[in-house]
């Protein structure tokens, strides 16, 4: 239900309400939340009528993934890297699945593993997670953790070959490398992506989530969401640029297999990913079953 409340002069919109009050946030000029006590609300606050200019509630949003659709295949894939490299793929795909089981606070801990001791220091990890704990996700709001299919063999000290059963094995890897990559680089609006939410439960969500994120971030809190550390600042932790990196190949290396790469060079994937870390780029080759 969306509500909203003013004190004589100012218009606000209800996020949630809690035990100690109810955080609200400015609806002409969003900034931070304010968390207002129970006392204030009866005293200083009445209800008003939802704003003329304010989204439909019935209108979802745009930004929902929609899997690929390419279809298990016969082709198995190989992809050469690093002993890093290929640790990297297990805690993405958990912190796919986590969030996807909502489990919103899994982005703390990921973000806290990533960074560097003095950047743990920062911030207030353990509130950060009380917030996004406190998340009230809809009960129609579904997501679709993933199950990739993959072996890893150690072919050297620091060298590992990952064989993947499938098209649709390697997609769901890139996309949970794409995932953990945003994720650990602050851009917290990913965690409601795959969700089927309307424009104002998503806003609503993602405006919380960005208060959480801004007390774990500290410098990022005075940036609204869509925003993060860009993925070559020297404050984005090394784990954010690799899997980056990993999910790059793995998107070029689909480009060049589509019709349209003979002719069209233009679009990002067309393009091997930016060389952000220290690590080679991961190789991949293609065989079928005999």
């Amino acid at each position: 239900m969306v509500r909203f409340v003013a004190d004589g002069q100012e218009i606000f919109r209800v996020l949630k309400e809690t035990e100690d009050g109810v955080w609200v946030i400015r609806y002409n000029n969003p900034n931070t939340p304010l968390l207002l006590s129970w006392p204030a609300m009866s005293t200083q606050m009445q209800d008003v009528e939802i704003p003329d200019d304010f989204l439909d509630e019935s209108e979802f949003s745009p930004h929902i993934r929609v899997p690929a659709g390419r279809g298990k295949g016969d082709n198995m894939y190989h992809l050469t890297m690093t002993k890093t490299q290929a640790a990297l793929i297990p805690k993405a795909v958990e912190l796919y699945n986590q969030v996807r089981n909502k489990n919103l606070s899994a982005a703390v801990d990921a973000y806290l593993e990533a960074c560097t001791e003095a950047q743990q220091r920062e911030g207030d990890p353990k509130k950060a997670r009380e917030i996004l704990r406190g998340l009230s996700m809809p009960n129609h709001a579904t997501g679709h953790p993933i199950s990739p299919e993959y072996h890893v063999e150690e072919t050297g000290d620091d060298t590992r070959l990952v064989t993947v059963k499938s098209k649709d094995d390697l997609s769901e890897i890139g996309s949970a490398l794409d995932f953990y990559s945003r994720i650990v680089m602050g851009q917290w609006e990913r965690l409601t992506d795959s969700f089927w939410l309307s424009f104002n439960e998503m806003d609503a969500i993602n405006i919380m989530a960005n208060h959480a994120r801004g007390i774990l971030i500290p410098e990022l809190a005075p940036y609204p969401y869509p925003s993060g550390w860009g993925i070559a600042h020297e404050k984005n932790p090394m784990a954010s640029k690799i899997a980056y990196e990993m999910y790059g190949c793995i998107r070029h290396f689909f480009w060049k297999q589509r019709p349209e790469s003979q002719c069209c060079d233009y679009t990002v994937d067309s393009r091997p990913p930016l060389h952000l870390s220290q690590e080679p780029f991961v190789k991949i080759s293609e065989t079928r079953p005999t």
